[in-house]
């Protein structure tokens, strides 16, 4: 199940919000993403207007383009100033009767096609003048079919400039997209981890995005970095985004002998691969279960004393992450525990979203991000209820460090 969020970028004095301790990691030349921007059809041509009786006239017009979702219908009714939009056929269609019209009275066409990147410009223009009453010529033959009818509940569809972002997380984990060093949306994926994010309404141009994710145990991914330049009037799909899992242990530092479990979130039911650098390198596969979790114990026996480190990949439906970020451990005399997700001062933990042990504008901006939104993330309700709201902002503010 994919969740959307649909929102503009928080940009200029509003949230100037820089993320400078996240740990880039640029994927270009690691993951099979795929950037596709799909532009706005060509204006279809030709168009014809007949009138058939003194309630229908029958359009008909040339596609000129292959890249249509549909072809938007205007009409004007005794002169040709003022078009408004009546209704939408599919990607095929080159004919249209309208019916329900007015006898004696002039009607003016004309047709967009669209996708959804945007509309294309207008058609030529065409008129026709319906039948008088009195002919008797009131029914409505000679229909070409794809439509027609009154229209008054057409509403025709608002095209911009955007960008849409999908892949694959951690289930029900949280989402964290930048846009020029910006917080620009949160989300959270679905119980199968997949995830879609829809920024609209964007100023035209090259943008750094960024974006990482966030499991239920509050350790994040590294952050998949992409460069793009957004064509006005154009949409651009970033697809097949596949995060790296997450690792962590539940000791920092291991007596020699005993055994070191490691583990993290991933995509569910996905193999992930674990590394643990020694001098004698260990490498296993382990299947992370439907909730994402994954665990591997480690036999330190066969582990010298002294610093190492472990990584881990996945790999599921035939792609393969980058590397996950480096978990740092020692094998000693002695076991040390791992310290609590949030090793933040308790005196202000509770503010800090993103879990960088600070409350400031990062903090401030997800928060606005789901200011009066429907089940905004649990993890987000700072007062425990089921909206964002002042009182929220309230508890930021009272933990807030800068």
């Amino acid at each position: 199940m994919k969740k959307a969020i649909y929102g503009a970028i928080f940009f200029g004095a509003l949230f100037p919000v820089l993320i400078a301790s996240a740990q880039i990691y640029n994927a270009a030349n690691s993951l099979q993403v795929t950037i596709t921007v799909v532009y706005p059809p060509v204006a279809p041509s030709l168009l014809t207007a007949a009138s058939i009786s003194s309630s229908q006239i029958n359009l008909a017009w040339a596609a000129t383009s292959t890249n249509q979702t549909g072809f938007s219908i205007e009409e004007a009714v005794g002169n040709d100033s003022l078009f408004t939009p009546i209704d939408t056929v599919g990607p095929n269609a080159t004919t249209y009767s309208r019916t329900g019209l007015l006898p004696s009275t002039t009607y003016f066409y004309r047709v967009r096609a669209y996708n959804a990147a945007g509309a294309s410009g207008p058609s030529n223009e065409a008129a026709a003048t319906t039948a008088a009453a009195s002919s008797g010529n009131t029914g409505g033959g000679g229909g070409l079919g794809g439509g027609g009818g009154g229209g008054s509940s057409y509403v025709p569809p608002v095209f911009q400039t955007s960008a849409v972002f999908s892949g694959v997380a951690y289930p029900a984990s949280t989402i964290t997209l930048l846009a020029n060093g910006q917080v620009a949306a949160v989300t959270e994926s679905g119980p199968d981890a997949t995830f879609e994010i829809n920024l609209s309404n964007l100023p035209a141009g090259t943008y750094n995005f960024g974006i990482f994710v966030t499991d239920v145990q509050g350790d994040r991914s590294v952050v998949q970095t992409f460069s793009s330049t957004l064509t006005s009037g154009a949409e651009t799909a970033i697809s097949g985004i596949f995060f790296p899992p997450t690792i962590t242990a539940d000791t920092v530092q291991v007596k020699r002998g005993d055994v070191l479990t490691l583990f993290g979130y991933g995509a569910p039911q996905a193999q992930v691969a674990v590394v643990v650098n020694s001098l004698n390198e260990i490498s296993a596969t382990v299947t992370s279960t439907a909730a994402g979790l994954w665990t591997y114990p480690v036999n330190t026996d066969q582990l010298e004393y002294g610093g190492h480190t472990a990584h881990a990949w996945e790999a599921a439906d035939g792609n393969v992450t980058p590397d996950s970020q480096l978990f740092s451990f020692t094998v000693g005399n002695t076991t040390v525990s791992t310290s609590p997700v949030s090793a933040c001062p308790p005196n202000f933990s509770k503010g800090d979203l993103n879990h960088d042990c600070r409350v400031n504008l990062v903090d401030f901006s997800i928060l606005a991000y789901w200011w009066g939104t429907a089940n905004p993330p649990m993890a987000f309700r700072l007062d425990g209820k089921s909206t964002i709201d002042l009182v929220d902002f309230s508890i930021l503010a009272y933990y807030w460090t800068g």
